[in-house]
């Protein structure tokens, strides 16, 4: 059940956020702040914020496929 719920949340905060925003392309760079906001504030270890930093810059590449799969490995 955690394993789904993980699958869950990271489809709705990694696929569909690259998805909607590649249309705007304004909110591109408020959701990647907003995210890196959350996950400082939330104590994140440094390998999983590095993480997050790595999965960026696919983010904007395009590639929202290996941040889903990286953020479903290593937790949300």
């Amino acid at each position: 059940m955690d394993a789904l719920i993980r699958f869950v949340l990271c489809y709705y905060f990694s696929v569909m956020p690259c998805i909607v925003f590649k249309l705007f392309f304004p909110l591109n760079f408020l959701y990647r702040n907003l995210k890196l906001l959350l996950e400082i504030l939330s104590a994140a270890s440094i390998v999983h914020l590095s993480l997050s930093l790595f999965c960026f810059c696919f983010f904007f590449e395009g590639d929202f496929t290996f941040t889903f799969v990286a953020e479903l490995v290593f937790g949300v």
